[in-house]
């Protein structure tokens, strides 16, 4: 197929409406291939929140060498998921490095006080966010503004509270983890993204504009060896996905994508430096968080 051909077929896939329901569809929604909003041909383009908040654990308490952790939770079902994930990978792991204390806010706070000073009373020697941008600006600032310049670790929504130019107290102290981070460069095909989006656009590329891209190119590659616009044989073509893009990915039994995770925290130019790699194991559905109960956390106003 030329790519005007590919180009086309993907425009048929996505607004067809008589094969949407068995045509393979790329989402960040955690509806695993077995779960109850999942299906054969539903693709998860970023990791498992289970993953990667496992991961921001391990980074704080064994690289930060944290002792006193604060969890800063969103009220969604992302918050409870987080802190599931934190506590386990901590548990056994880790016995010198303690959850003490748990906060919560809505996802459109403007005011976290009352949690920064139950995070200052208990001493919090850092902090993991699951959090949105919104919230997560609002907290940083008010954090610091009360004398707690903590290390702050979070996932992409930090970066983009960051580069929104919410957070106004500066980048010390923030840590990420990311699955896509275009702008750090890591191969060949980042580097050209990066300068070629950065020259029409004036600005650096986030995870969004790569993984866009990295989906268009791996639903166009299962196209082409897919030979037609056959739903079944494209589906075929999309589970035995190993890509190479600006990103990596393979599908694994979830039919999620994402291979690792990427933390980095800021340079005093804004710039972001890469610290530790994660590649991310597989998760069996039933270890997810919809199919555990949540852990018991008293929520917090805000």
């Amino acid at each position: 197929m030329q790519p005007a051909d590919v180009a086309q077929e993907v425009e048929q896939l996505t607004c067809n409406q008589q094969v949407v329901g068995s045509t393979p569809t790329i989402g960040s929604s955690e509806g695993v291939r077995d779960g109850v909003s999942g299906g054969d041909n539903i693709y998860m383009l970023r990791p498992l929140n289970e993953a990667v908040y496992a991961r921001i654990a391990d980074f704080a308490c064994g690289t930060l060498k944290l002792k006193k952790l604060g969890l800063a939770l969103v009220q969604t079902a992302f918050g409870p998921t987080a802190e599931r994930a934190v506590r386990s990978e901590i548990e056994d792991k880790y016995p010198n490095c303690k959850v003490v204390a748990v906060q919560s806010n809505s996802a459109v706070a403007t005011d976290t006080t009352q949690q920064v000073q139950a995070f200052k009373q208990a001493g919090v020697d850092g902090i993991i966010s699951a959090n949105f941008p919104a919230p997560m600006s609002v907290q940083v600032n008010q954090l610091r503004q009360n004398g707690m310049d903590i290390p702050y670790i979070g996932g992409s929504s930090l970066s983009i509270a960051k580069d929104s130019g919410a957070i106004t107290t500066g980048t010390q102290n923030l840590y990420v983890a990311d699955d896509c981070v275009p702008d750090l460069k890591l191969n060949a095909a980042a580097k050209r993204f990066t300068k070629a989006y950065q020259a029409k656009y004036n600005t650096l590329p986030n995870y969004q504009a790569a993984q866009v891209w990295d989906a268009f190119q791996m639903t166009a590659d299962a196209i082409e060896k897919a030979g037609a616009h056959d739903n079944a044989k494209i589906n075929k073509a999309m589970q035995s996905t190993d890509y190479k893009g600006i990103c990596d990915y393979a599908a694994d039994k979830n039919n999620a994508f994402a291979r690792a995770v990427y933390v980095y925290d800021y340079k005093s130019d804004g710039s972001k430096k890469l610290l530790k790699t994660y590649q991310l194991p597989f998760i069996p559905s039933t270890e997810l968080g919809t199919t555990v109960p949540p852990p018991t956390t008293a929520p917090a106003a805000g």
